[in-house]
């Protein structure tokens, strides 16, 4: 059966079956992302590339009853570049800025490739079409994996754990400075777990002129019950355990926190799991 204006010597079964074969891929590929809740998904990636695909065949088909005159000469290249600037619209509408970070540039390079995907199922090249498929989930599923175990291994290789139990006096440069310090000095803190609080005399801890600012571990005593008329006499301490990475070692931590007034002693864990007093 012929159609009104229907050129039926350049359709076939074949192109029918390069646009479902674009159709399919598409959508394997607009699944991955529906997958992950992205807001470009099945919908936009699988209408991408059966629009690609419907572009190139019109590019390559569209045209015969023309050429036949020959009165143009056909370039289906040019539908292929148009392709690819129409598509920048659509990933400039999923890309945006939030805070410091930008997101959706991985959505936006898979609606880019949805589209180039149904550009090749259209010419023709369903092999390289399925291939390039294969590729984008070795790049958004395999990578990912990749460089987790990579940046792993080189965090353990470079890297060196040190656990701390610090006894410090609050005040103005309390926890939050002792952290800034640590930070500082190029250590990254993973577990801060407070252990204890103890109370002090104040004339025991700031002492007689020429003294140690460091109170003994005598002078501390836990009373979690002081009269009121004693608490002002009292200022808090605590101890906490603090276990840090870093690439430099004990003594730029030990550095690092002599310069806090705050801090009364630092113990390191040694070798044998044993905490060491080192200030």
């Amino acid at each position: 059966m012929r159609y009104p204006f229907d050129q039926g010597d350049q359709e076939s079964w074949t192109q029918v079956g390069q646009l479902l074969v674009a159709t399919a891929l598409s959508s394997i590929i607009g699944i991955e992302r529906e997958w992950k809740h992205k807001s470009a998904g099945l919908r936009t990636n699988t209408l991408v590339g059966i629009g690609a695909a419907l572009f190139m065949l019109i590019s390559k088909l569209g045209s015969f009853d023309v050429l036949a005159r020959g009165l143009v000469v056909l370039d289906p290249s040019r539908i292929a570049a148009q392709i690819v600037s129409g598509i920048g619209f659509i990933g400039g509408g999923i890309i945006f800025k939030q805070r410091n970070e930008i997101r959706g540039l991985t959505t936006a390079a898979g609606v880019w490739l949805s589209a180039a995907v149904g550009a090749a199922c259209g010419a023709g090249l369903l092999r390289l079409a399925s291939v390039a498929t294969a590729l984008y989930f070795v790049a958004v599923l395999v990578y990912p994996t990749l460089l987790h175990f990579l940046r792993q291994y080189l965090d353990r290789k470079d890297t060196m754990e040190i656990s701390a139990v610090i006894r410090y006096r609050t005040g103005a440069d309390g926890l939050q400075t002792l952290l800034i310090n640590v930070m500082e000095a190029g250590f990254r803190v993973r577990v801060i777990t407070r252990l204890e609080e103890v109370l002090v005399n104040q004339a025991a801890s700031k002492g007689s002129a020429g003294e140690d600012r460091h109170p003994s571990i005598s002078n501390f005593s836990r009373t979690p019950k002081t009269p009121a008329a004693h608490i002002e006499r009292l200022e808090r301490i605590f101890d906490i355990h603090l276990t840090v990475n870093g690439s430099r070692g004990p003594d730029s931590l030990m550095h690092a926190l002599s310069q806090l007034d705050s801090v009364i002693s630092v113990s390191i864990e040694d070798d044998e799991g044993e905490f060491v007093q080192r200030v």
